[in-house]
């Protein structure tokens, strides 16, 4: 691997994530997008689940959850995310067969105002470069916790997840 980050234990299952494997623009190795490797603690056999093929399918995730359900989400390091919402970091949710998706970007834009009718003491300023982490469900499966690192917000997301890949 080139530099895991993220691992995650379900069902009997390692999801371990290579936040760098594979190449880049310039064919040099290590510097590519990501990777999700599930091993199977039976068999002992690996497989890659999922590996970035460009930035717009996932850009270098680190930290990952997987749901109840068994659904796989990333939180992607930093925020140069490039699609067509502007810069942010995002939460890519990965599909049974390893397709990614969108789940949210993180769009953080705070002015003092807010700030002070939250009663907190953190500075004013756009954030959308934070990067999410974190990621945890409860212990019923029905809510979602993910945090961004700076200003240190908590989210806690919830579903109806029975209709979609999570």
């Amino acid at each position: 691997m080139s530099r895991g980050e993220g691992i995650w234990h379900s069902y009997g299952k390692m999801f371990i994530v290579d936040t760098s494997t594979g190449v880049d623009e310039q064919g040099r190795r290590g510097r590519g997008n990501g990777a999700v490797w599930v091993l199977d603690l039976v068999t002992q056999r690996i497989r890659a689940l999922f590996v970035s093929g460009h930035q717009l399918a996932a850009h270098n995730p680190d930290n990952i959850t997987v749901s109840a359900r068994g659904g796989v989400l990333l939180c992607e390091d930093g925020g140069e995310s490039p699609d067509q919402y502007g810069p942010g970091a995002r939460l890519i949710g990965l599909t049974r067969q390893g397709e990614s998706f969108w789940f949210c970007k993180n769009n953080i834009e705070l002015t003092s105002t807010q700030i002070a009718n939250a009663g907190k003491t953190i500075a004013e300023g756009d954030y959308r470069e934070s990067e999410f982490c974190g990621a945890c469900w409860d212990p019923w499966g029905r809510t979602l916790f993910v945090n961004i690192q700076t200003p240190g917000i908590t989210f806690a997301i919830t579903g109806p997840w029975e209709r979609g890949h999570l």
